[in-house]
């Protein structure tokens, strides 16, 4: 039985990759992790110093997107949490 016809009934995409093979809920993608992840920095007020992204793969493509479309707002939000941050201490 090969690896798709064995998780069809589930919510799950399969990506081949270079060198590796990624089973991963659908929907969610790097760029999907990158937001959260740094939904929940903002949240705690924790600002960044800075942001690498780096990647050599198809998979890393969403990630990529989400940063370039989110550059500005994530620059607007590290500045004021760093206002807010150097208020308080």
């Amino acid at each position: 039985m090969d690896l798709e016809n064995s998780v069809k009934n589930f919510n799950l995409n399969i990506i081949n990759g270079k060198g590796y093979v990624e089973i991963k809920p659908n929907g969610i993608n790097k760029g999907a992790f990158a937001s959260f992840i740094l939904r929940e920095e903002i949240l705690k007020k924790r600002a960044p110093n800075f942001i690498l992204c780096i990647g050599d793969d198809t998979s890393d493509e969403e990630m990529f997107k989400f940063f370039k479309r989110k550059r500005n707002q994530i620059n607007n939000y590290i500045k004021v949490i760093n206002k807010i941050i150097n208020l308080i201490l």
